[in-house]
Parts: structure tokens; sequence; C-alpha cells
């Protein structure tokens, strides 16, 4: 036998091989996929009729200025699980910066020692009622806050315009936003 048919029968014993095996993995994978859906009626319906937990709604928890105290932390997580919900994200929030806006009163600075013994009552309180409780990473708002001052805060969209005609090379200044277009 030749090098050259040597070569060819280990080549096609190495495609062989490699062909079963992946043929293998395939069936492998679908036979996970089967039994990792095997639900039966019963089972869904009664899914259906109580959710588990992980199947819930979630509520952005608004903290709005850090005004919270331990009796309404309680009270909004009993209204919540008794409402169905699933569990809730604290959002802590400044109160907004707007002219025409009320300023909510200010409660414990964000990570403060009030606010973390605030927090601390509000994940006790959460996991004797069974929801689960997850956090913005960040207090403010648009994300102001004490990390972010209001000049470095989100911005909105402005523009403005200029037509020139073409073909031709222009040096020419874009124009500032209209007040109508800030």
């Amino acid at each position: 036998m030749s090098n050259s048919a040597i070569f060819k029968s280990v080549l096609l014993k190495i495609i062989i091989i490699a062909l079963s095996l992946l043929i293998d993995s395939c069936i492998i994978d679908r036979n996970i996929y089967r039994t990792k859906f095997n639900t039966s009626y019963s089972e869904l319906l009664q899914d259906f009729k109580s959710p588990p937990n992980n199947a819930k709604i979630r509520a952005y928890w608004w903290w709005l200025n850090s005004n919270v105290n331990k009796d309404c932390i309680t009270k909004d997580l009993e209204a919540m699980k008794n409402n169905g919900y699933g569990g809730a994200m604290i959002f802590d929030a400044g109160s907004s910066a707007y002219d025409v806006a009320h300023k909510t009163e200010a409660g414990p600075a964000f990570l403060s020692k009030e606010w973390l013994k605030l927090f601390g009552h509000a994940v006790k309180e959460a996991e004797r009622l069974g929801l689960e409780l997850s956090i913005n990473v960040q207090s403010g708002w648009n994300p102001g806050g004490p990390s972010v001052t209001p000049e470095l805060a989100l911005k909105k969209i402005s523009w403005s315009e200029l037509t020139i005609s073409g073909p031709a090379t222009v040096d020419v200044e874009l124009p500032a936003p209209s007040e109508e277009n800030k």
C-alpha cells in the first residue's frame, strides 16, 4: 500500500470518528432538551394557576430621594407579595431638579449608615416574604446624584441644520441649535 493510500485511509477514519462524535453529541443534546422540557399538562396547569416566583412580575421600587422608613418598606413589600409580585428592584433616585417639580423631602443619603440600615431591613423583609430583591447601582436622577453632578448627567438630543451645495470643499461652522431644537 502506498503512502498516499495509507494517508487517505487514516484521514477517512478520522473523518468517520469526528462525524460519529458530532452525531452522538447532537443526539445527547436533543435528549437533554426533551427531558428538560418534559412537563405534564397538570404541571403546566398548576404553574399557570400558581406561577413559581421566578415567573412573577417585578417592580421598580422607587426610593425617591431616599425618602423611606422601616414601616413603609414593610407595607410596600407586603403589598407586593399580596398582589402576586415576585420581587422588586430598589431604584434610589434623587428628586428631580426641574423648576416645575416639587422636591421630595430628603431621606438618608444613598449608602450612608442610615440608608444601609433601611436597605438591610428591606432585604430581611423581602426574605421573610419570599420576594427577590435587587438594587440599581447608582443613586440620582437621570442619573445625577452624589457621584454625577448635573452638568455631567444624561443629556437630551439637540440639533441644528445647515444646507450646502456641492460637490465642493467647504469650511463652515455649524450653527448652535435654536431654542426649539434644544
